[in-house]
């Protein structure tokens, strides 16, 4: 998946983007950019429930009442949504 979104970050001139969306916390690199996102907390697919949030870019995590397990682990979400993407 990296390799494919590599391309995005061609004509960036930044050392670091952050982004969101996927409600999966990372920190990564990607075409040579430090790529983070946040995470989630609606819809968090980590192994443990709870918000997933960034501090001056430290990942962290907070347990709140009521929080479930997710029904779909976070390898099959990355599945799931490798093979319904839009292919160019």
């Amino acid at each position: 998946m990296v390799n494919r979104l590599a391309p995005s970050f061609a004509g960036v001139d930044s050392g670091l983007v952050v982004v969101g969306h996927t409600h999966m916390q990372f920190d990564r690199e990607i075409a040579g950019k430090r790529v983070v996102n946040s995470g989630s907390v609606g819809m968090p697919y980590e192994d443990e429930p709870g918000a997933y949030w960034t501090l001056d870019l430290e990942p962290r995590r907070t347990g709140y009442a009521g929080m479930q397990e997710p029904e779909t682990s976070r390898e099959e979400w990355l599945d799931f949504c490798d093979a319904h993407a839009v292919r160019a």
